[in-house]
């Protein structure tokens, strides 16, 4: 379960590096690609790539929480990670994506 939550951490609580803000700021904002647009079809997949890391942070929430039986004491680092992902669609659906991707995304019953 350690390595589990670990890599959740790192990757939807990245605030400590700045996150996806980083991303929208160099690469999202609009002054990239106007400066270099011929790195457009890199950007369209970077930001389908994003949009699927968001498909598997959710799977590994899910399994997250099927195992917070074994111990309970792990559901207030739950609770954030889950309340940071949320935080993260919404960041990447109006900073990146443009649009709403929570419907591509499974909604966890948690």
């Amino acid at each position: 379960l350690v390595p589990l939550t670990q890599n959740l951490s790192g990757v939807i609580d990245a605030a400590v590096a700045g996150g996806i803000a980083n991303y929208i700021e160099a690469f999202f904002d609009g002054t990239y690609l106007e400066s270099m647009p011929m790195e457009e079809p890199r950007i369209s997949k970077f930001k389908e790539t994003l949009e699927a890391q968001l498909e598997i942070l959710n799977k590994g929430l899910q399994t997250f929480h099927a195992k917070l039986a074994l111990n309970p004491n792990l559901r207030p680092l739950f609770n954030h990670l889950q309340t940071s992902y949320s935080k993260m669609v919404v960041q990447l659906a109006k900073g990146i994506l443009k649009r709403d991707i929570t419907v591509k995304i499974k909604k966890a019953n948690y």
